[in-house]
């Protein structure tokens, strides 16, 4: 059975959601696109308040957490990753607004990459840094790579792990690289952890 999401990172997700669209139709288009079902968005009531339609959606997802959980984790994920706030900035009190809405990511982020961090999810952290590390020595790739693979099987990762990571790594990578993190920079980042994770996954079979 999967351990289930801590509930104190449940409310920093609402605050975020709230505050990270300040039009319905953003905020469902933002779901649409992150959630792998978006029938359940079609049960709830969009004439409500939207802090209230959000409360109604991620209460749901957390209480069946059995099939939500996965979800949950995209959505936290992708909520944490983002770092472009124009389409609040053009509104009036747009920099109010955009300030909100950072202020809110940021607690996300903070519990996400911080506090509500598993020890899975921070030894994954270190392994692939060590495994980026050793790009330069193309020799020792097949070796290490299996022995991750061995890990990982022994720690039980799961692949909504291997997407906090991505997410993680993105955030963390931006953080450093400031203006410097361009969005091809960033893509670049993300088809290198991509194919890096999919060679231990393929790995793991072979190991396991």
């Amino acid at each position: 059975m999967r351990k289930k999401i801590a509930s104190g990172a449940i409310v920093p997700l609402k605050e975020a959601l709230t505050y990270l669209y300040w039009y319905k139709s953003d905020l469902r288009s933002f779901l649409t696109s992150c959630l792998r079902d978006a029938r359940i968005l079609s049960t709830l009531d969009w004439s409500d308040y939207k802090r209230n339609i959000i409360a109604n959606l991620i209460d749901r997802m957390d209480r069946n957490q059995d099939i939500f959980q996965p979800d949950l984790l995209r959505l936290m994920s992708e909520v944490a990753c983002v770092r472009d706030f124009s389409h609040l900035e053009r509104l009036e009190d747009g920099e109010l607004k955009a300030d909100r809405a950072k202020i809110a990511i940021s607690a996300l982020r903070e519990y996400l990459f911080k506090k509500g961090m598993t020890v899975k999810v921070r030894m994954l952290m270190s392994i692939v840094g060590m495994l980026l590390g050793r790009l330069e020595k193309p020799d020792d790739m097949i070796d290490t790579i299996q022995k991750l693979a061995k890990r990982h099987i022994e720690m039980g990762i799961t692949e909504e792990q291997y997407e906090t990571l991505e997410s993680a790594l993105i955030w963390t990578m931006a953080h450093s690289l400031g203006r410097d993190f361009t969005p091809e920079v960033e893509e670049a980042w993300r088809e290198a952890y991509r194919e890096l994770t999919t060679v231990i996954k393929e790995a793991s079979l072979e190991v396991a």
